[in-house]
């Protein structure tokens, strides 16, 4: 391989204007000072390329290694299927059985709070509805019925009608035919 100064004086003989150019340029950086902030971050990259190829090596082990470890447990799992022959077959439906009612508690979990929450809120939404009936009922003489009250009594009215919505739904859902 050639140097930088090889070629460009030979560029120079070729008696051509642009090689002519390129090797004053050359020159005049080969003449010039390197900044040596440009050597330390030279030193931090070779650094971090040695790094980068230690993690890389420490990837290709470790792959390796699960290879070997996962045709290692295919091997056992084989053999272990062929000692016990039948009994994984029969045994299966009672695994897949017992997945199905954990994932079924979760979902009964989930929906008895849900339910808890909705009660809450039909509860103090009732409570609200009552407690403005009562205040207009005994005051309905020096009492006027302004906008915030029945805004107040709407939003109420609302979740009231929302939780019976969602309990006749849920009602249906779990005794089909009953009617609730």
């Amino acid at each position: 391989m050639q140097s930088c100064a090889a070629m460009t004086s030979k560029a120079a003989d070729a008696s051509d204007p642009a090689a002519a150019a390129v090797a004053a340029v050359t020159s005049e950086l080969e003449e010039e000072e390197i900044d040596p902030r440009v050597y330390q971050e030279l030193e931090k990259l070779n650094a971090c390329t040695e790094e980068i190829n230690c993690l890389e090596t420490q990837l290709e082990d470790a792959n390796c290694l699960f290879r070997t470890l996962l045709t290692d447990s295919t091997h056992q799992l084989k053999a272990l299927s062929k000692k016990l022959g039948s009994c994984i077959e029969k045994a299966r439906p009672y695994y897949e059985a017992q997945e199905v009612a954990q994932k079924a508690q979760k979902e009964c979990q989930s929906a008895a709070t849900h339910y808890q929450r909705a009660s809450g809120i039909h509860a103090a939404a009732k409570e609200t509805i009552a407690l403005a009936e009562e205040r207009f009922l005994t005051n309905s003489n020096h009492w006027e019925f302004d906008n915030a009250w029945q805004e107040m009594l709407n939003h109420a009215t609302i979740k009231v009608r929302v939780f019976m919505e969602h309990h006749s739904i849920n009602q249906n859902f779990v005794h089909p035919g009953d009617g609730g």
